[in-house]
């Protein structure tokens, strides 16, 4: 099994209802069959940005797969904050 973790921080300026929308986009991103356990939470508030922490598990795959999940997720996380605009 593997982990991974991305950190991400949403300006400050990026309303309530955005952040929720966000964090509700990444948990339907994380519901793949290869992904076996996640979270996805609102970690912090600083002054300049909201903190928004993603784990989440994988099963045992080889290498080449292992680079191929995590990279669709990513671009899947970026494509939804460029779709919400934050």
């Amino acid at each position: 099994m593997y982990l991974y973790h991305l950190k991400i921080e949403l300006s400050s300026k990026t309303s309530t209802a955005k952040v929720a929308e966000f964090l509700s986009g990444v948990k339907k991103i994380l519901s793949r069959k290869e992904v076996e356990h996640f979270q996805a939470v609102l970690s912090d508030v600083t002054a300049t940005s909201f903190v928004v922490s993603i784990e989440y598990y994988t099963a045992t795959v080889p290498a080449e797969a292992h680079n191929i999940i995590k990279q669709e997720i990513n671009f899947q996380v970026i494509k939804l904050m460029e779709e919400l605009n934050i």
